[in-house]
């Protein structure tokens, strides 16, 4: 089984809080969050997106001027 870590993203859509896999930081299973995630994670989200694994909703994640203003 491969080691991944994991973020919460909030889904501005329905408000729960959705988990992202990520094999783009050092995969110690470390769980993060969109303000203490490691730049490699967030890069690899904006590219991609993720969906709400409640109401199914994409979320777009944009980041800008780091470690504040990330918005999605």
């Amino acid at each position: 089984m491969g080691m991944f870590d994991e973020i919460e993203i909030k889904c501005p859509h329905c408000g729960k809080i959705t988990i992202e896999q990520s094999k783009a930081s050092h995969c110690l299973l470390d769980r993060y969050n969109l303000e203490n995630a490691p730049t490699s994670i967030l890069e690899e989200l904006e590219q991609c997106g993720t969906n709400c694994q409640h109401c199914g909703k994409h979320i777009h994640i944009e980041i800008k001027n780091r470690p504040f203003g990330i918005t999605y």
